[in-house]
């Protein structure tokens, strides 16, 4: 009888079961994606720097070219960057880009007006951008233009604006050498205005020169202006008759006429003579005068300055009227004077006529 456990003998098989199976690891789906994600972020960023970074050179090789006042350079990486932003969000270079290409173009507007042939209206350009900018780097390239664009050629430049300016224009320095500059330029002034029909600021601008140039090489023809403008002022002034002067009978200097002029008036006198000789003239006032009530045939008895002229004989067209530019009428009338005569007349102001 077999025992039921037999050391000798193998132990019995136990039942077969498969092993528990290996947990697998896994797939790091999400921790990818994260690093798929920051690569592409550092990725922006670097491209973001970069432009940062070439911007800011475009920004400083436009930005070297107008502190040269080389605007003609300064432009194009100027617009560059000032076209990159725009809004309350721009960046510092892109504001600086913006308001330096705003100076520019300025200046290079200026100077197309004077290539366009419009030299006056340039140099207005160039005193409003002083006006403007008048601590910019091209404010020094604005005055230079400024006074060559003056001293090329005045006639051009003289329009009635540029001549209403002229003392801003001295004082911002785009007249230079007043003494060499202005009397070309008051003269064209006066001619402008005189075009225009402007006859009182022609005037002005004539006695300007008169006054502050009488030994000028143009000093002449400033005068026979002056005449000019005078007759056309008075002609649309309603003057009154100027009669002719009292024949003395012979006398003066030979060949030539004299005439001898009495200021009876408390006003200074201007007298125009226009014809073979033009003669602008002042008489001082006289100082114990008196203006007159209607005609007063003795005003002339009184004591009063006295001037005396010497013209070549002819027909003259003559033009007396007060000088300190109150509304006392003028007066305008033809004289003929005659050789080796000498003539008298007086004036003064008479009021209630």
């Amino acid at each position: 009888m077999t025992s039921p456990f037999d050391p000798s003998s193998p132990p019995p098989a136990a039942p077969w079961s498969a092993p528990p199976p290996v947990p697998a690891t896994p797939r790091r789906r999400g921790i990818r994606k994260r690093w798929v994600v920051a690569a592409v972020v550092v990725a922006l960023v670097g491209v973001g720097g970069f432009q940062v970074w070439q911007r800011e050179q475009t920004y400083q090789t436009g930005h070297a070219a107008y502190l040269a006042a080389d605007c003609a350079a300064a432009v194009g990486p100027l617009r560059t960057v000032a076209e990159a932003e725009s809004g309350s969000g721009a960046s510092d270079v892109v504001l600086k880009a913006t308001a330096e290409l705003l100076e520019c173009e300025a200046v290079m507007a200026a100077d197309d007006l004077g290539t366009q042939g419009r030299p006056g209206e340039a140099v207005l350009a160039y005193s409003e951008f002083v006006v403007k900018f008048p601590r910019s780097p091209l404010k020094d390239l604005a005055v230079t233009n400024g006074r060559a664009a003056i001293t090329a050629d005045p006639d051009r430049v003289a329009t009635t604006d540029v001549c209403d300016a002229l003392d801003a224009l001295e004082a911002q320095q785009l007249i230079a050498t007043p003494a060499e500059t202005l009397p070309p330029l008051l003269y064209a002034c006066g001619q402008a205005y005189e075009a225009d029909g402007e006859f009182a600021d022609a005037l002005a601008t004539y006695a300007q020169f008169r006054d502050d140039y009488p030994e000028h090489a143009l000093a002449d023809d400033v005068d026979a202006a002056f005449a000019r403008a005078t007759l056309a002022e008075t002609t649309t002034a309603n003057p009154g008759d100027l009669p002719p002067p009292n024949a003395m009978g012979p006398g003066g200097t030979a060949g030539l006429a004299t005439i001898v002029i009495q200021n009876g008036s408390p006003d200074e006198l201007n007298m125009v003579f226009s014809g073979p000789d033009v003669r602008v003239e002042e008489i001082e006032a006289c100082t114990d005068c008196v203006k007159v009530f209607g005609v007063a045939t003795d005003a002339c008895e009184r004591e009063g300055p006295m001037a005396e002229y010497v013209v070549s004989p002819g027909t003259y067209q003559v033009v007396v009227k007060s000088g300190s530019g109150s509304s006392v009428r003028p007066f305008r009338g033809t004289w003929t004077l005659e050789a080796g005569q000498e003539y008298a007349s007086c004036f003064y102001i008479a009021t209630g006529l």
